[in-house]
């Protein structure tokens, strides 16, 4: 038996095939694209696996909000005189900051919409429970589970995958940065930057594999089947 969308992750796919009624308009069958089927997939992943997910993402923010601020204090440390290419250390450590930072914000998002999802999950439950059948429909004063969570789910987990690209290709940057800043007659006027850069960049790629490619595909990953 292998794990079914939940009913509000239906009703969410529902909400935007429901024909107009009162316009008198006929309904007409709509074929399911592939953005609905992936809605539904990272639906069912949030639902099955919410508190995980929730962890991961929080911890992921938590992370790259340390990595801004520890680019904001090398920036600050780095030497002005010290003319590395084809970067400068503090161009990187400024650049660097931003794109953290933009990946923190986007892991606190995450985290608030798999919350989302599992509050309203948690209330049908109770009305189920109360009502004393499982097939019971969501209750009318609760606000039924929009496509807004879930595609915001997906714009994210783009935009992670995006800056966690461009992550890896500024640490390349920063590593020919690097090197030309460990020229003898730069090492002086390079030092405190050099130091800075290297323990920067070892976090960032350790927060790469971890926060963004880890957390961001276990949203895309459908449960396993569950055999009784």
């Amino acid at each position: 038996v292998t794990a079914t969308p939940s009913k509000l992750v239906m009703a969410a796919e529902q909400q935007e095939q429901r024909p107009d009624a009162e316009a008198g308009k006929v309904a007409v069958p709509k074929k399911t694209s592939a953005l609905s089927r992936r809605r539904v997939l990272v639906g069912t992943a949030v639902v099955h696996k919410g508190k995980r997910l929730g962890v991961m993402q929080g911890i992921s923010a938590v992370t790259f909000i340390i990595l801004t601020f520890l680019c904001a204090n090398a920036y600050t440390e780095a030497e002005r005189e010290c003319a590395s290419s084809p970067v400068t250390l503090r161009e990187w450590f400024m650049a660097a900051l931003v794109m953290h930072c933009i990946c923190g914000l986007c892991c606190f998002l995450a985290m608030y919409m798999v919350l989302s999802v599992m509050h309203k999950e948690i209330v049908m439950a109770r009305s189920s429970s109360r009502k004393g059948s499982s097939n019971a429909e969501a209750p009318d004063d609760e606000e039924p589970l929009s496509a807004c969570e879930l595609n915001t789910l997906l714009v994210v987990s783009i935009v992670m995958a995006v800056m966690a690209l461009l992550l890896f290709a500024w640490t390349i940057v920063g590593f020919v940065s690097l090197s030309d800043a460990d020229r003898p007659e730069m090492k002086d006027s390079c030092k405190k930057g050099a130091d800075n850069l290297i323990y920067i960049m070892a976090l960032t790629l350790i927060a790469i594999t971890c926060c963004s490619c880890c957390s961001m595909t276990d949203v895309h990953i459908t449960p396993k089947p569950v055999i009784p």
